[in-house]
């Protein structure tokens, strides 16, 4: 099962009103239509899986050569 982020409780901000706003955060949020999202932390563990699922989801394309997940 996947969690899904939830909009964090701020107005809708411009991309400008983002920006300088996300310099002075020590957490990551993802902008998206105005609204922030908490984005949770990074892991090796996570940076593994990520790549694997980017992997499967191109692995019938032409051409694919996957990427090593070893190196995080």
């Amino acid at each position: 099962m996947l969690a899904h982020s939830q909009p964090a409780p701020f107005p809708k901000l411009s991309p400008s009103e983002y920006l300088r706003w996300e310099e002075r955060q020590r957490e990551k949020y993802k902008y998206l239509d105005g609204r922030l999202y908490a984005m949770g932390g990074g892991s090796k563990n996570h940076s593994i899986i990520s790549v694997h699922l980017s992997n499967l989801s191109t692995k019938d394309k032409k051409g694919f050569k996957p990427r090593p997940s070893g190196g995080f």
